[in-house]
């Protein structure tokens, strides 16, 4: 009769787990409704929150994220908006973003032009013009006028890569003749 020997190895130090999996990515952000833009003061008088706009600018630069939602949260057509369009120059992960129902219309006065314009808009524009990535941008119900959507226009000449710009419930008194090619309106 055999018997065998059964011998157990053991190494030193033990062997530690492999690492957990790293966390999903973010592609998906929705921020709307959240009055991010600013908040009242004890007057009742809004007061704009440049801090949070600009870090609402850090998360279209976020490299996982392709959709961001930041409408309804009363961002205003200066500084705030400016800085979110000039996020976007640089991006090139994000596919949509929608900032419908802000305050970034033609909420500033020109005086050299004596007449309504808006520094978030001008922006979008001149971001459109680099941005190679955004397929969809929704900037309806804005309070955009001519000169902004005339604008935009001049913008979306040099990009081929925008798909969807909505511009509905703006404040477009006249007929603005598009010219930009192969987009949805």
């Amino acid at each position: 009769m055999r018997r065998s020997l059964v011998t157990h190895s053991l190494t030193y130090p033990p062997t530690p787990p492999p690492p957990p999996p790293p966390p999903p990515l973010r592609t998906q952000l929705n921020l709307s409704g959240n009055l991010l833009g600013g908040h009242y003061d004890e007057f009742g008088l809004w007061e704009p929150d440049l801090a949070v706009v600009l870090a609402l600018a850090g998360a279209i630069s976020d490299a996982s994220l392709q959709k961001l939602d930041l409408s309804r949260n009363m961002i205003d057509g200066g500084e705030g908006g400016a800085a979110i369009a000039e996020a976007l120059k640089g991006n090139t992960r994000l596919t949509e973003l929608n900032v419908a129902e802000n305050f970034m219309g033609d909420t500033c006065w020109d005086p050299l032009r004596k007449r309504p314009t808006s520094r978030a808009v001008y922006a979008f524009a001149e971001a459109l013009e680099v941005n190679k990535t955004l397929l969809a941008l929704d900037l309806s119900r804005n309070g955009v006028l001519d000169d902004g959507v005339i604008r935009l226009d001049q913008g979306l000449r040099k990009n081929h890569k925008l798909k969807s710009l909505e511009l509905g419930g703006n404040n477009v008194i006249t007929q603005v003749r598009l010219r930009a090619p192969k987009i949805d309106r």
